[in-house]
């Protein structure tokens, strides 16, 4: 578990800390103030040898294509890339600090064209395949709490061409381009999960699966008693198939309905209490967790969200926006001893993100005066 965590030179921070750090750990703010890059930062640092994650975080924030001649460089605070960004932690596991340094280099840019047998060819050869590469590569440097060095490394692939057949069509374009990683396979760390702010439609065929699993072992009655929280009509869940595999539930009518049509919040909080599983004895990292649920419901997620990162052994980072959020976490974590909950807002002082952090009597007390924690 991460006791303390430091960002330097990282999205919006020159530098920020975050001290006595919880089990459970809430981050709040106004807009624009970085809430989301310090879960940003916290899911590098616990998958540091997969640096095409990266390009993962610039789409979640609406950036459908990369630019390869300015290769990720909004990771970097200003953009940027003379000065590697870093992130850094101390926790549970003794004096070692895990850090990750990720910076830019220049690296020499190829490009290949070849036929449908794999020949060297020309461009103007009527079954071609381009390859391209960016100048620039991004690097992961990750120092182990032991001090050892693993480097992992990306780079921009676009891949572009005709193909001479594709089922019923003759000529398709395929056009495709990503982050292509070299990774240090030797790096092992407890998983890390990220949820993004809104409900991502491909997050529902991998809900199906994860479901699907728990059913077969016997072990998928907390989903649904954990669901039940939000809405207590549902009876029972059940994968189908009718298009496409989706999770349906059985609301006591005569018919089972998909868990999307009982709105974003039910499906987005079904995809989290599914996670957890996935994050055991790692890290749940949930942006805007409020979001789609109402006021009345929060209490019980909170309720959740203690109750299943005791069962599975997770440390959660969740941002909001709601002061009603942080009352209901607060309320849910009254009568616990062995799980604690922390606050950490994060405002603007001089121009510059910095953090605060309050304890389980220091949330209540400010909750009490009226002060804003937002």
């Amino acid at each position: 578990m991460y006791e303390s965590l430091l960002i330097k030179n990282f999205r919006c921070f020159p530098k920020i800390a975050f001290d006595n750090l919880q089990r459970v750990n809430l981050i709040a703010g106004e807009n624009n103030v970085g809430k989301s890059a310090v879960l940003e930062a916290l899911w590098l640092l616990g998958t540091p040898n997969q640096p095409e994650l990266a390009r993962n975080l610039s789409a979640i924030r609406g950036q459908k294509h990369l630019d390869p001649e300015d290769l990720l460089s909004d990771l970097f605070h200003g953009f940027d890339t003379s000065q590697p960004a870093s992130i850094s932690a101390m926790g549970a596991w003794g004096d070692g600090r895990r850090s990750l340094a990720i910076r830019q280099r220049e690296q020499s840019t190829s490009t290949n064209l070849t036929d449908k047998n794999g020949q060297s060819g020309s461009q103007d050869h009527a079954q071609n395949y381009l390859t391209t590469h960016s100048p620039l590569e991004i690097v992961f440097d990750y120092t182990d709490e032991n001090g050892d060095l693993h480097t992992s490394t990306g780079h921009w692939l676009q891949f572009q061409g005709t193909l001479p057949q594709m089922g019923m069509f003759l000529g398709a374009q395929v056009f495709q381009e990503g982050i292509q990683a070299q990774r240090d396979t030797s790096v092992n760390l407890p998983a890390s999960v990220y949820l993004p702010p809104s409900s991502l439609r491909e997050l529902a065929q991998e809900d199906v699966s994860l479901y699907s699993s728990l059913e077969v072992k016997g072990q998928s009655d907390f989903v649904l008693q954990a669901l039940r929280q939000i809405d207590e009509r549902i009876e029972r869940i059940t994968a189908a198939v009718i298009k496409s595999p989706m999770l349906h539930v059985n609301i006591g009518i005569d018919r089972l309905v998909s868990v999307a049509m009982l709105g974003d919040g039910a499906s987005r909080f079904l995809s989290m209490v599914l996670r957890f599983q996935v994050a055991q004895d790692g890290m749940m990292l949930i942006d805007e967790v409020e979001n789609g649920v109402h006021y009345t419901k929060l209490a019980a997620v909170w309720q959740q969200i203690h109750a299943l990162a005791d069962r599975f052994n997770v440390q959660v980072f969740a941002t909001t926006h709601s002061r009603e959020c942080i009352a209901a976490a607060h309320q849910a974590f009254q009568s616990s001893s062995d799980i604690g909950i922390a606050l950490h807002r994060i405002d603007m002082e001089q121009g510059v993100p910095a953090a605060k952090t309050y304890g389980y009597d220091g949330i209540e007390y400010v909750l009490d005066e009226g002060f804003e924690v937002r």
